[in-house]
């Protein structure tokens, strides 16, 4: 499939915020993104966003890295997630889809631009300790639910695992085997244990260099109970809702809306403080300060 030139957005803060409104859903100014289409004529179009000061990414002065070139390099991640699209790689784990975008970017390094090699050169160790550090945390909170600079470590520590998987074979090789593990068609999350192996497949040894990574969730669980009066504080929160069932999972929200999980998959809901969802008997799950995670191992 055809990909046209990949066009470049730099936006200053008040563009930026004018295209992308501020909220939960939408990256915050300094947060580089990409997105990606099928035009008419069946050709791939994409474009890059980026901020036009990227020296003002939280954590920023703690990389050392010059802003032209970190910019640059975030950009060839950005547009790995466009390749990926074109070419048919994809994941239901944010987790994966962020790790497939840096396979393409350790290889444009490796290829010929070690100006770069610090984007997949440990710089996760430059930003500390975080609160999260599991592939679970990521899937279930993402980019805006673990915040920038703790999302900055995440895509530096999948830099590693991408640099370490392509190793030196040959690109187009690893490009069809994660293709054959990762196919755009598959429409529910996979277990941390089911992505090592398909990685295992294409690098052996991969599993020791994840190792840190594939610890369970640190979300706080949230069990349903009887439901009492909403006493929202305002504050936006997150929760969680994972199916473990084999029936599609429904709850009402405070603002009368229906909320849909289907079996085996989980979904991020954005709510305030004190608010609830409504489940079927009466039963009630709150939101609270901070992201939570609720099982629904019963119905």
């Amino acid at each position: 499939m055809a990909v046209a030139p990949v066009n470049l957005a730099v936006a200053d803060r008040d563009t930026w915020e004018k295209l992308q409104p501020a909220g939960p859903r939408n990256p915050p100014y300094f947060m580089p993104n990409s997105q990606a289409r099928k035009s008419l004529a069946g050709n791939i179009e994409g474009v890059v966003i980026l901020p036009a000061r990227i020296e003002d990414f939280p954590g920023f002065g703690l990389m050392k890295v010059a802003p032209d070139l970190l910019a640059e390099a975030i950009s060839f991640h950005e547009a790995g997630h466009i390749f990926a699209y074109a070419v048919g790689i994809e994941s239901r784990n944010p987790f994966v889809h962020e790790l497939i975008a840096n396979f393409f970017m350790a290889g444009y390094i490796r290829g010929g631009h070690p100006e770069y090699a610090f984007m997949t050169s440990g710089m996760a160790t430059r930003l500390g300790t975080q609160r999260y550090g599991s592939q679970p945390d990521l899937d279930y909170l993402y980019a805006d639910g673990v915040g920038s600079a703790n999302y900055a470590w995440f895509q530096f520590r999948l830099n590693d695992v991408a640099k370490f998987v392509l190793g030196e074979q040959n690109f187009a090789t690893v490009i069809e085997k994660l293709k054959a593990s990762f196919p755009a068609a598959a429409t529910q999350p996979a277990h941390v244990d089911e992505i090592l192996a398909r990685l295992e497949k294409i690098r052996p040894g991969v599993t020791g260099v994840f190792s840190d990574l594939a610890g369970p969730s640190i979300l706080p669980r949230v069990a349903p109970s009887a439901c009492t009066e909403t006493q929202s504080a305002g504050t936006d929160s997150i929760l969680v809702v994972r199916n473990d069932t084999s029936a599609e999972f429904v709850a009402g929200t405070e603002s009368g809306r229906t909320l849909r999980v289907a079996a085996g998959t989980f979904r991020k809901v954005y709510g305030k403080v004190g608010q609830r969802l409504t489940l079927a008997g009466g039963r009630c799950m709150k939101f609270g300060t901070d992201p939570a995670l609720a099982v629904i191992s019963t119905q």
